[in-house]
C-alpha cells in the first residue's frame, strides 16, 4: 500500500483499518438492482452505498448515544 492509501484507509484514533459493514452479498445485490432502477447506471454504486449507510446507522447511533457511566 502506498502512503496515500494508508492515510485514506486507516482510522486515525486506533491506527487500524475500519471494519466492514455487516451487509450480506444478497443485500448488496438488491441494493445494486434498486439503485439501477432509481438512479440509472450510476445506481450500481449509489444503491449499495445507501443500503450500507442505512444498515450501519442504527449500530452507529446505538454506540454513539449509549449512556456510559
Amino acid at each position: 500500500m502506498s502512503m496515500a492509501e494508508v492515510a485514506v484507509f486507516t482510522d486515525c484514533r486506533t491506527g487500524s483499518r475500519p471494519s466492514q459493514a455487516p451487509v450480506s452479498i444478497p443485500a448488496v445485490f438488491v441494493g445494486a438492482i434498486g439503485g439501477i432502477s432509481a438512479f440509472g447506471l450510476i445506481g450500481v454504486i449509489i444503491g449499495p452505498v445507501l443500503l450500507t449507510a442505512i444498515a450501519a446507522l442504527p449500530r452507529f447511533l446505538d454506540e454513539t448515544l449509549s449512556v456510559r457511566p
